[in-house]
């Protein structure tokens, strides 16, 4: 089997349950896409952009350490660029968290949903927080997300999975002139 794992606003391993059921695959290529349309957005800022890059830089140094494993990143359309990877590689199976933002996520998600419906891949989301938007019931929400949060997290024991690097963009070399620069919080894993 050949996955995917998409990083989006999770960027950490140490508990990130869906790069975890990523690493049960034969071949897995691990990326990151900084998308325009996001970019573009009236919610995109300098503060968020370099909390970005230092969370890249973290999780760069964590995949390599832990796992020898390179991270793919990427800048352009989030569709664009899934197609051009499922072009190159036989992708079977998509791993990402579920985003719980705007209506350009929601956008991109569609879009991404039917490209992969397309192809027959599976999408395999995680819901990492207990955010609870289907099926919600105000009087067990708070015991509903108890129990979701203490549920273990899967580890793979043993991991035999191969690691692709495919086409890479430096980190330092993502700088974007049309935001304002200041002060920003320090991004990263801890």
């Amino acid at each position: 089997m050949f996955s995917l794992h998409w990083f989006r606003y999770d960027l950490r391993i140490k508990d990130n349950q869906s790069f975890f059921n990523s690493l049960s695959s034969d071949k897995n290529i691990l990326i990151y896409i900084f998308d325009e349309d996001i970019i573009k957005s009236n919610t995109y800022s300098s503060f968020h952009h370099n909390f970005i890059i230092d969370s890249l830089n973290d999780l760069e140094d964590d995949l390599l350490k832990n796992f020898n494993a390179p991270l793919n990143i990427y800048y352009g359309k989030s569709l664009d660029i899934l197609k051009s990877l499922r072009d190159k590689y036989p992708i079977d199976k998509v791993h990402s968290n579920k985003i719980y933002r705007g209506e350009s996520f929601i956008e991109i998600d569609t879009n991404c949903q039917k490209f992969f419906k397309s192809k027959g891949i599976q999408w395999s989301i995680t819901n990492q927080f207990g955010i609870q938007l289907e099926n919600r019931n105000r009087l067990t929400w708070s015991s509903d997300w108890k129990k979701f949060m203490s549920i273990k997290l899967y580890q793979p024991n043993k991991i035999n999975c191969k690691f692709i690097k495919d086409c890479k963009i430096r980190i330092s070399n993502i700088i974007l002139p049309n935001l304002l620069n200041g002060d920003t919080q320090k991004g990263g894993s801890c």
